[in-house]
Formats: structure tokens, C-alpha cells, sequence
């Protein structure tokens, strides 16, 4: 980390300077005070510039800035480098140095890969023979689900409050089966282990972190409670927390909300450049329903719109799974345009790899499975059949397979005419695209000039419906908030605007709409260049092809001659329910009325 000998801090060509906003400038002041305390950034207002600020202001102090994964330390060291007094990693990062090391033999080349070589390892011990044979692979997952709770946790030993809901199963028994387990893993060299085993393990030391003097702790909002307890335990540093509670994705890991949980001084980030207020608007609806009492500023000069429907030349289209994911490829193939498909970011460089093969080869290694063959994916090596796969996903811990397997049970023997579909569609490069697929997960903290939604977003809040009470997922209003704060000029609603619109209503909010007389002037919005989405892409796009009443799905846009710019909510060979700019529902004969239904012009 820091010079250990002389803990001096080198001094460089000085970073350029930053003019700092008011909220920037009260964030700075309080740091420069020495105290710890919580940055609450809401999307793109800047969190990493604010950073930048304070190890400006802390130029004479060893600060750690703490990121999430290696593709933001790759990314973070680039923002960084004129600024010697900081040093990027990741909790990951430092478990390794100061533990995870000494265990690099055994790490395993996958987390699927690791569990599958545990379950192994307990059958080969019939460490299950108080349960009954036919709960036994149910008892398998359920026994790694809580060592991987335990993991993320920054409790020191595995209790009942681990172990996932598991009915007809014993609680007690399984917490003392995933400690034996755990205990083989610390003390048997031939058993392999993940990143997180070696980071719980320096948790567990309860070790100082040498040669620092302040922790910046970005991303906090997606911490789990073990790589909290590591910066808690830093009583004798300062410690400020930066992020935004409502970018909480990561809770099926473990993730706990630091943010919120830190009995600490908060100061807010509200303005942002990314778009203006129009976005903006959507993005406080969400937030208002989420029952936030701060609003996000947009002051991008372009206003932006939120519209009905599909935009014509999206950069990025958005899913809530993989499963609304493969619908948008199957949609946007068929009408001849250029996939790509956002994989994982590569860690080495930042620049999200192409995640075409992946999701193909998952859907075939799932079709595997209902055929009756065994999956050649690591990811499916623990489930036995089909029907273990599917028991899975009714599981906590289940959520990552049940795209596949709904695409599975929806499409059967057409798996791999899908997937043939798919790979005709899809480039190798973001570069030689027409629009982007991505999961919203790994679209977090990226931006696009038009963005629009899938159709497989989820209700976060609904009303009380007679005896049933009203309820309210915060992890869905995170997902929904995170979709619509990644356009820069255009959010197209497209076929999410139906649950978003129920969900906000349900907490007493409209979902903004811009009316038609506010949007800018069709070819008024340039596209970015690094997007092969650019005018002479765009004009090379083969014609749409020949519609029918079938293509009039929920949250398309046509325009009627006395209704002018409509939504269609519903079509049936005899009845089209459409929706006007006014909010208001009206039936058209879909032998008449169809006809009177004109795409509209591309802008």
C-alpha cells in the first residue's frame, strides 16, 4: 500500500482543479474536519468527482478508496493516478494481500464449480443420513445456501438465522451440517474455495489495515455485512461511505444497505448533468414512491423526454431478466438489426464483454437438462434433473436460474432454434451494433443518449386489494429507479410503463409522462459515436416490416388521426384498447380502426 518505511505521501503534478458544487463544497468541509461520514448520491450527480474533491482536500493523509469490483478499481486508478496520496482496491483486493494469498491454490476457477465439489465431498460422507433420501439434494443446496449466507455476514459462527427458509426440513441440523462443512473448508487443503471464503476469513481476524489514514468507501450501498465489519472495525481511521440507497441491487448476495444502517453524518448529491427534467421528473416519482424526501435536479441543457412506447433507434434496451432480455433479442433480430448483448465487465480494462455466448450456452445447458442429459456448464452441475433445477428456483438463492427455466417450459424443443436466432443476430462488438441489450444489473452505472425498457419489469408497490394488504418491494423500486436514470435525453417507457405506472399510482404518485408539444423536433438529438447507432447506422437499418393488428403489442405507439400520438394497451382480432396522450382509454374496431393506425415516422 503505503511506503511502510517512511509512510510519506509523494507529492506530484498537482490534479486539475475541480470548482465544486455547493453540496460538493459542504462535503469537502466536513471532510477536511476529520469527521467520518455519508456521502447520499443519487444517480449521476457526480459521487466520483465529489471523491476526487476530498482526497484533494485530504492531500496530506493515506487515503484507501475502496471500490466494488476490479473493473471500477481499473477504472478508478485511471481518475486517480495524479493524486498519489490515494490507493485503489477492492475489499476482495486487500483480503487477498493479507490472506487470500496464502490460500491461492485452492481457489476455484468458478463459485458453481466450488459448491458442486462441496456437495461432493458431503455425499461422500453421507453427511445427510438423518435426512430422508428424498430431500437430500434439496438439504445439499439448502447446507451451501447458509455457509454462503454465513459468508456474507459478519457474524463469527454459523447459527440458525443462516439457514434459508427450508420447509419440512430441520433448522437446527442444517445450521450444524453447514458448520462441519465450513470447517472442512478451513481445515482441508484439497477442498476448493471462492474470493468470498478468503475475504470472510480476514473479517474473522479482526486485523487493522496498516498505513491508512482515511477510507473512502464507494458503492457502499452494495456492501454485504462482512466487507462492512472490515472498514467498522478501522475506529482509529476516518471513514467516509459514498453511494445511493436507491442503486441497492446486489441484496440476493447479501448486500446490506450501509448507507442507511451507519449512524453517521449525511450529506446529499441532488444535482445532476447526466439529463434535465424531464427524466428527472420520472426519476422523483419513483423516489417519492419509495418514499425519499429528497428530489434529483436535472440540469442538462437538453430537457429529454419519457415517452410511450418503443423508440425506433434505441441505443440500449433494457431487461429486468435474462428471460425479458431473450424477448428483446428475438424482437429486435426479426426486424434485422445488429445485437449486442452486455456480458460481464472485464476487470483488466472496464469494457463490458459480450454476453451472447453465455446466455446461449445457459439456455441449451438447462434444455440439456429437460432432455434428461447432463449440463456441460458448471453453473447447472449440481441439479440432477430438470425437475432438481425447477425445486431450485422455488428456493431462496434460486432467482439467477429461473430465467432459463421459464424459457425452457415456455419454449421446449424450440430451445435451439432460439438460440440459432439469437446468434444470427447478435455482432461481437458494441461498435458494429444497432442497440444494446442488457440486463439492468450490468447497465448500473453506465449511460445512454435513448434507453428504453423491456416488457419484464416487475410491480414494486401495489394497492390493497380486499383482504389482501398492499405491498411494497424495495428491490424492485431500486431496478426501476436504476432503468430510468440511465438515458441521457430519451426514456422510452416501452412495455414497463404499464407496471411502473401501477406502482407508483399505488403510492399516490403519477408516472410522468412529456406531452408530445414538449419533446424535441424529430433528428434534434444526436447520438454518441462510441454507439454504432449513429445517422448513417441508423439510415442503413433495413424498413420495418409489414405490420398486423399481432404487432400492436402492449406499449407500442401509433398515431390516430383524432387521437393523435396513442399507446396501445390491449389487441385482439376484434377489439384495440389504446391509451390517448391524455391519459384517457379508449376501443377502436381493429377491422376499422386499425387501418386509421400509422406507424409513427422514425425521428
Amino acid at each position: 500500500m503505503f511506503d511502510r518505511e517512511s509512510n510519506a505521501v509523494t507529492s506530484l503534478q498537482a490534479p486539475p482543479a475541480i470548482i465544486p458544487t455547493d453540496e460538493q463544497a459542504a462535503i469537502v468541509d466536513a471532510a477536511r474536519s476529520g469527521t467520518s461520514l455519508r456521502v447520499m448520491a443519487f444517480a449521476g450527480t457526480g459521487k466520483t468527482t465529489t471523491l476526487q474533491l476530498v482526497a484533494d482536500a485530504l492531500a496530506h493523509k493515506r487515503v484507501l478508496y475502496l471500490v466494488f469490483n476490479r473493473a471500477q478499481a481499473t477504472a478508478a486508478k485511471a481518475r486517480f493516478r495524479d493524486r498519489p496520496n490515494v490507493v485503489t482496491a477492492t475489499a476482495h483486493g486487500l483480503a487477498f494481500r493479507y490472506h487470500g494469498c496464502e490460500l491461492a491454490h485452492r481457489l476455484s476457477r468458478s463459485e458453481s464449480a466450488a459448491q458442486a465439489t462441496w456437495i461432493a465431498f458431503m455425499r461422500q460422507r453421507n453427511a445427510l443420513a438423518e435426512i430422508p433420501v428424498g430431500e437430500h439434494a434439496r438439504a445439499y443446496r439448502t447446507i451451501v445456501e447458509t455457509v454462503q449466507r454465513f459468508v456474507a455476514s459478519a457474524d463469527a459462527r454459523i447459527a440458525a438465522k443462516h439457514v434459508p427458509p427450508s420447509e419440512g426440513l430441520d433448522t437446527d441440523l442444517l445450521a450444524s451440517l453447514a458448520r462441519r462443512l465450513w470447517l472442512s473448508l478451513e481445515s482441508n487443503d484439497e477442498l476448493p474455495i471462492t474470493h468470498d471464503f478468503y475475504l470472510k476469513g480476514w473479517q474473522l481476524r479482526n486485523e487493522p489495515l496498516p498505513n491508512v489514514d482515511v477510507v473512502l468507501y464507494d458503492e457502499a450501498q452494495d456492501a454485504t455485512p462482512a466487507m462492512l465489519a472490515i472498514v467498522e472495525r478501522q475506529v482509529a481511521l476516518q471513514r467516509i461511505y459514498c453511494g445511493d440507497v436507491h442503486q441497492q441491487l446486489y441484496e440476493f448476495r447479501g448486500a446490506v444497505n450501509a448507507l442507511g444502517s451507519l449512524d453517521l453524518p449525511a450529506f446529499p448529491l441532488t444535482r445532476t448533468r447526466r439529463f434535465g427534467s424531464e427524466i428527472a421528473k420520472v426519476a422523483n416519482a419513483i423516489l417519492a414512491a419509495k418514499g425519499e424526501k429528497l428530489r434529483l435536479v436535472g440540469t442538462s441543457d437538453e430537457i429529454g423526454r419519457a415517452s410511450l412506447g418503443y423508440a425506433w433507434n434505441p441505443n440500449v434496451v433494457l431487461s429486468r431478466t435474462n428471460l425479458g432480455l431473450v424477448e428483446q433479442a428475438l424482437r429486435l433480430g426479426g426486424q434485422g438489426s445488429r445485437i449486442f448483448i452486455r456480458g460481464a465487465t472485464d476487470p483488466n480494462t472496464g469494457i463490458a464483454g459480450n454476453g451472447a455466448g453465455e446466455l446461449m450456452n445457459h439456455m441449451l445447458s438447462v434444455f440439456d437438462l429437460w432432455q434428461g442429459k447432463r449440463p456441460n456448464n458448471e453453473l447447472f452441475a449440481g441439479f440432477s434433473s430438470f425437475d432438481d433445477l425447477r425445486e431450485a428456483v422455488r428456493e431462496d438463492g434460486g432467482e439467477r436460474f429461473r430465467p432459463y427455466v421459464r424459457i425452457v417450459e415456455q419454449h421446449g424443443n424450440g430451445v435451439p432454434t432460439i438460440v440459432a436466432k439469437i446468434r444470427d443476430a447478435c455482432v461481437p462488438s458494441e461498435t458494429n451494433a444497432n442497440v444494446i441489450l442488457s440486463t439492468v444489473h450490468r447497465y448500473k452505472g453506465e449511460e445512454a443518449r435513448i434507453v428504453a425498457l423491456a416488457d419484464d419489469f416487475r410491480p414494486f408497490a401495489t394497492d390493497r386489494v380486499g383482504e389482501k394488504p398492499a405491498t411494497y418491494d424495495e428491490t424492485e423500486a431500486n431496478i426501476a429507479y436504476v432503468a430510468c436514470t440511465r438515458s441521457e435525453a430519451e426514456l422510452w417507457y416501452g412495455g414497463a410503463h404499464r407496471v411502473l405506472k401501477a406502482s407508483t399510482e399505488a403510492r399516490g404518485i403519477e408516472l410522468p409522462v412529456t406531452p408530445v408539444t414538449l419533446q424535441p423536433r424529430a433528428g434534434t438529438i444526436s447520438l454518441r459515436p462510441s454507439i454504432a447507432n449513429s445517422t448513417s447506422a441508423r439510415a442503413a437499418q433495413p424498413a420495418p416490416p409489414k405490420q398486423s393488428y399481432k404487432d400492436l403489442v402492449p406499449g407500442a405507439q401509433r398515431r390516430h388521426p383524432n387521437f393523435g400520438v396513442v399507446t396501445i394497451d390491449e389487441a385482439t382480432p376484434n377489439l384495440i384498447t389504446i391509451i390517448t396522450a391524455t391519459g384517457e382509454t379508449k376501443q377502436i374496431s381493429t377491422l376499422i380502426g386499425y387501418p386509421k393506425l400509422a406507424s409513427l415516422s422514425p425521428p
